[in-house]
């Protein structure tokens, strides 16, 4: 049964607690930290990767429902491998670059890889479209599953051109919904893409399942409908304005003394001893980067169903025989993810992380058979956002070097 919100006769608590937690949102974004290169709001993509001397290329790729998106390549002519990094939800390629010398990207680059950084749509790289303006509902009808369908095989298909290797595969890594949109596009029976194209997936906090989560602002989300509300009367962008709404939210934290940063990331993502509070304040600097409130709601319904579910967006049962021919939404089928496709997968989660807490991760696991899992970690002290925001020198830049040397080889860590 549909439910008919009227916003005249909300309780006032509710109101506040929008307003609350929209302010919340805006003001974890800090001033840049003192590091090298420094990072501010206004600084693009460019001028820092000149920097840190590391060469970028603008490639642009069509989806075929008519989003144009944003690659960023990292050439390196004497490369060993090609490897594809893509971003989580809200996030951009900016996340893979933030932590300067200490990037993930930077030092898959320095080790002698290719790098391609997606930019899904809707994020502030992402923004044009070949009919629909940015100002449009249609443009913001999106979710990830159609990143996942969509904008996924368009940036892997674009990016295989590129590949030199003799295997003539690349390297997928991916954090939160970034995995996310994979363990969708391999749980469809067209995997010839994958088979193609990918053998190893790396997975930074992988999220399928997240009834259990204990992230306060996403249980606040589901508890008020946050979501839902969001979409039916605001279905638009969300927080996708670039470098003014940066420079705003800059201002807005320095007067806070960063605090206010720190617990809004902790909140979201889990308090970890590893994660260096300079690090979280220059990868705010630019985050949010922007998505739609329906992909926002889509996860919100993950939290409601009962029992746990991964599925496509449910319209209700009326909007989802339209759209689906049948009256509940389908369900993602992961059980025989990547049997047919050779690829592998590595594992990588913090113990910290409160956005995929361990109930939800297990549920996951176990859908996944040790056939295709060819190393698997739980780092303690590491947070949702570690990957990004972590000190120098923790063990999982290690393992995930070597798990790229190794490529498919049965490498475990227990």
């Amino acid at each position: 049964m549909n439910v008919i919100i009227n916003l005249q006769i909300i309780n006032p608590t509710i109101y506040m607690l929008i307003i609350i937690i929209t302010i919340f949102c805006i003001l974890i974004k800090p001033s840049a930290s003192s590091l090298s290169p420094p990072i501010y709001p206004h600084t693009t993509i460019e001028e820092y990767l000149k920097e840190l001397q590391i060469p970028l290329e603008n490639h642009y790729v069509t989806t075929s429902d008519g989003y144009i998106l944003n690659i960023h390549r990292l050439p390196n002519p004497n490369a060993t491998k090609t490897i594809f990094l893509q971003h989580g939800i809200l996030a951009s390629s900016w996340c893979w670059l933030s932590s300067s010398q200490y990037a993930p990207a930077v030092l898959l680059y320095r080790q002698g890889y290719e790098i391609f950084l997606g930019n899904n749509r809707g994020n502030i790289f992402s923004t044009n479209h070949t009919y629909f303006k940015t100002d449009s509902k249609e443009f913001w009808n999106f979710t990830f599953d159609d990143m996942a369908h969509y904008d996924l095989p368009a940036m892997l298909t674009y990016t295989s051109k590129f590949i030199r290797n003799e295997e003539k595969k690349m390297t997928y890594i991916a954090w939160s919904q970034g995995t996310t949109q994979f363990f969708i596009l391999g749980s469809d029976n067209n995997n010839n893409l994958l088979k193609n194209n990918i053998d190893l997936f790396i997975a930074l906090s992988p999220v399928a399942y997240v009834k259990s989560t204990k992230s306060l602002l996403l249980e606040a989300v589901s508890k008020f409908k946050l979501g839902k509300i969001l979409e039916e009367y605001y279905p638009y962008g969300l927080f996708e304005f670039g470098p003014t709404l940066d420079a705003i939210e800059t201002f807005l934290c320095k007067i806070t003394f960063g605090f206010v940063c720190k617990i809004g990331v902790d909140s979201v993502c889990g308090i970890a001893d590893n994660d260096s509070d300079a690090q979280v304040e220059r990868l705010t600097t630019h985050f949010p980067a922007g998505t739609s409130a329906k992909d926002f709601n889509h996860y919100e319904q993950f939290m409601e169903k009962d029992p746990a579910f991964f599925g496509r967006y449910d319209y209700g049962e009326e909007g989802n025989m339209k759209e689906y021919g049948m009256k509940t939404p389908p369900i993602y089928n992961i059980s025989s993810y990547f049997m047919n496709t050779g690829v592998k997968i590595a594992m990588f989660r913090g113990a910290d992380d409160i956005l995929v807490e361990e109930s939800d991760y297990k549920l996951l696991r176990e859908k996944l058979t040790d056939e295709v899992i060819v190393f698997e970690n739980i780092y303690p002290q590491q947070s949702h956002v570690t990957w990004f925001v972590g000190k120098p020198g923790l063990k999982w830049l290690d393992d995930m070097m070597m798990v790229i040397k190794k490529e498919s080889c049965n490498v475990r860590i227990s």
